[in-house]
C-alpha cells in the first residue's frame, strides 16, 4: 500500500501527549506498517533501524508498547491490520469486476476478436486496480491503543495530579506496564491525594519510581514528616523548681537569709535599757 487517508484532527487529539520525536517515530512506524503490509518484528533494535531511529531505541520501545500489541511474536496495530485486509478485499473485488466488465458487448459472434477482448479486459483490470489502490484506506484514521481511553486518558489525570512532573516518558512506560483497570486507577488516584500532603519538598519521588514501586500501597503516615510534635500537657505541681544559684533572685534571697540570721533578737528590757543610755547621753551633752 502506498496511500492511506490521514485525518489530522483525530490524530492530533489522540497523540497530543507525545513529544516531537515521539510523534515522528509513531508516524514512521505507521508508514512502514502500511507500506510493507506487515506487522513489526519483535526486536526494538531492528525496528529502530527499519525506521531510521538508531540511538532512540528507548523512545521506540515506549511508542511500540503504547500503540501496538504483541501477538504471535510480532507487534500488531489492529487498525492497520483491518485497513490492509479491507484494501486486499477491494482489490480482489476490483479484479473480478474488471474481468466481468471488460468483455465486449456484441451480438456479432462472427466478428468476435479474442485478442481485442483480452486487451480490453487487461486494460480495465489495470484501471480498476489503480483506482482500488488510490481509494482511502480508512475513513477515520486515528491510532488504536489497548484500552486507549484508560491508558492515555487516565495517565493524563495521574500526571496532572502528581506534584513532581519529571521523566514523563518513563512514567508513561511504567503506566503502560500496569494497564490499570477502573478499580486500580481509582485506588492510585485516591492514594496519591492522601499522600501528597506528606511529601517532603525536594524529596518527592519521580512518578515512574512511584508507579514501579507500587507506592500507592504505602501506609499513610499519621503525621507529616518534618513536622514537630506538639508538646504534651504537663500538670502543675506544688513543687517549686530548683533555682539557679547564680541567678539574681537567688543571690537576693540568700543575702536576706544571711542578714536575718545575723540580726539579734532584742527583748523589751534590752530596749528600755538602751533608751535610758541614750537619754543620759543627751542630758550630759546639754
Amino acid at each position: 500500500m502506498n496511500y492511506y487517508t490521514f485525518h489530522s484532527g483525530d490524530y492530533l487529539r489522540d497523540t497530543s501527549h507525545l513529544t516531537l520525536i515521539e510523534d515522528a517515530i509513531y508516524r514512521r512506524l505507521i508508514d512502514w506498517y502500511y507500506t510493507n503490509e506487515s506487522p513489526l518484528p519483535n526486536d526494538i533494535k531492528k525496528i529502530s533501524r527499519l525506521i531510521r531511529a538508531v540511538g532512540d531505541e528507548d523512545i521506540v520501545g515506549v511508542i511500540v508498547e503504547e500503540f501496538f500489541k504483541l501477538s504471535e511474536n510480532e507487534w500488531h496495530q489492529y487498525r492497520c491490520d483491518e485497513e490492509i485486509a479491507i484494501y486486499h478485499g477491494k482489490a480482489e473485488k476490483a479484479r473480478e469486476n474488471g474481468k466481468l466488465g471488460g468483455r465486449p458487448k456484441t451480438k456479432d459472434k462472427a466478428n468476435h476478436n479474442p485478442e481485442e477482448t483480452e486487451s480490453v479486459i487487461l486494460d480495465n483490470l489495470e484501471e480498476s486496480e489503480s483506482k482500488a489502490n488510490q481509494e482511502p484506506r480508512t475513513k477515520n484514521h486515528k491510532p488504536i491503543t489497548n484500552n486507549q481511553s484508560n491508558t492515555i486518558g487516565d495517565f493524563d489525570v495521574f500526571w496532572n495530579q502528581y506534584p513532581n512532573k519529571t521523566a514523563k516518558q518513563a512514567a508513561v512506560k511504567a503506566w503502560s506496564k500496569l494497564k490499570p483497570n477502573e478499580s486500580l486507577f481509582n485506588l492510585i488516584i485516591d492514594a496519591l491525594e492522601k499522600q501528597k500532603p506528606h511529601f517532603k519538598v525536594g524529596f518527592i519521588p519521580h512518578p515512574a519510581t512511584w508507579l514501579n514501586g507500587r507506592r500507592w500501597e504505602d501506609a499513610i503516615p499519621t503525621q507529616a514528616e518534618g513536622q514537630e510534635a506538639k508538646p504534651t500537657y504537663q500538670p502543675k505541681t506544688n513543687q517549686h523548681p530548683q533555682e539557679d544559684q547564680n541567678s539574681p533572685t537567688a543571690k537576693y534571697d540568700m543575702s536576706n537569709e544571711i542578714v536575718l540570721e545575723k540580726m539579734p533578737v532584742v527583748s523589751k528590757e534590752e530596749k528600755e535599757r538602751q533608751r535610758a543610755i541614750i537619754k543620759k547621753m543627751l542630758e550630759g551633752s546639754e
